[in-house]
């Protein structure tokens, strides 16, 4: 009786991933103040250990421009854990973040939490969020331009 119920009656959390809508396991990052729908938005998903490593990014995806000066990126299926996003307006739409002489971006990008930088990028520490495969993560950030 309890293998037919096994097979035949999804598990508990299956059920749970259903009524939040498929939900499970997904990152939303919503980015504000973005100034045109040229080119498009990058997202990168980070563990630490590559935070901001273009290479090793855990997932790379193209941002949904939505309603005004707003987008979003969606991260489905994601492994609970600790994570940052890297965020640039690839205006070009060369899937390359453009910079000037010095380093210094010149397409506009934003890390998921607006964390400070001053002087390069901002610390891992400071974008960093905790995500649960079970559930659905949501963030945010401001693009700067």
């Amino acid at each position: 009786l309890v293998a037919f119920l096994y097979v035949f009656i999804p598990p508990i959390q299956e059920l749970a991933a259903e009524s939040e809508g498929g939900q499970a396991g997904r990152i939303v990052l919503k980015i504000q103040n973005v100034q045109h729908q040229k080119g498009v938005i990058r997202c990168g998903l980070y563990e630490q250990k590559n935070w901001l490593d273009a290479e090793d990014a855990v997932e790379w995806v193209n941002a949904e421009y939505t309603s005004g000066a707003t987008a979003k990126c969606v991260f489905p299926g994601i492994e609970g854990g600790t994570y940052g996003i890297g965020v640039f307006h690839d205006a070009d739409a060369d899937h390359d973040m453009d910079s000037n002489f010095l380093g210094i971006p010149s397409e506009a990008v934003c890390a998921s939490k607006d964390p400070e930088a001053s002087m390069g990028p901002p610390e891992f520490d400071a974008a960093k969020f905790e995500h649960s495969a079970e559930g659905a993560t949501e963030v945010a950030c401001t693009m700067r331009y």
